[in-house]
This record gives structure tokens, sequence and C-alpha cells, in this order.
């Protein structure tokens, strides 16, 4: 919501008489701004969350293949410029090599380059899973 007035881009006082440098609004007006709303469809709505919020402080993983070209340093650039609250945002990145089970298991977990260069991941076919529940993320 934004308000503005030419008394305030002129620098000059408003008026009594003015009626361009008031703002009226209606007794039976309201305005209503909800505290907070959690959902468990995955949403891009509220990027970076879950991957950075005070919850998941320290068990993001940014998953990278071994081989990394340009076009993968320029990627994770995009991402992380994407976060809306970079100084909030702590995350560990990682080789795709050096990825242990527990760590595919604990952490919100973002990939890459394309999760199909990733043979860790497809070794646990059985309980692998496109997204998870709102309390971990997935990408």
């Amino acid at each position: 919501m934004q308000f503005v007035t030419t008394g305030f881009k002129n620098m000059e006082a408003c008026r009594h008489t003015d009626e361009e440098g008031w703002i009226y609004i209606d007794k039976n007006s309201s305005l209503q701004i909800p505290e907070g709303t959690t959902s468990d469809t995955p949403d891009l709505a509220a990027w970076p969350l879950p991957f950075t919020s005070k919850t998941q402080q320290k068990k993001t993983l940014i998953i990278m293949p071994d081989q990394i070209k340009q076009e993968t340093i320029n990627q994770m650039a995009m991402l992380t410029e994407s976060f809306s609250q970079p100084e909030a945002a702590q995350y560990h990145l990682i080789k795709a090599s050096n990825v242990t089970n527990d760590q595919l298991e604990d952490h919100s977990l973002i990939f890459i380059g394309g999760i199909q260069t990733f043979s860790l991941f497809f070794k646990k076919k059985g309980r692998r899973r496109s997204h998870r529940s709102s309390k971990k993320g997935s990408v």
C-alpha cells in the first residue's frame, strides 16, 4: 500500500483548503493483512522458504555436479541472487559426490544442473520424492 500526496513531493505543508493534499479514508473501510499462511502444496510464492527459514538455518544443501561448467556457475549465481534476504540465508554448497545418505534425509535440497546428474539420489529410487512436506523442501 502506498500513499502519495503533493505536499510531501513539493516539500510544502498541506493547507486545509487544498483538497489534493489530503487522503480520505472512509470510516466503513477496512484493511486485512493475514499474519501468515502455510501450505502443504509446493509453491514458489514464498521463495526461498523453506530453504532459508529460521527453522531450516544451516539445514539447506545446494548440491552441484562434480563437473562444473560456466553455465552451472551462472545458475548458482541466479539462484542465490533470488534469495530475498541473503543475510538470513544460510546454506551449504556441496559437490554431489560428497553428499551422504544422512544429508539427503536431514536437509532441504536444491539441485543445480538437473537432478538426472546426481546418481546418489537415484540409488534410493524406492524412497525418492520430488516434493517434501512443508518442514523441509526440495527443488
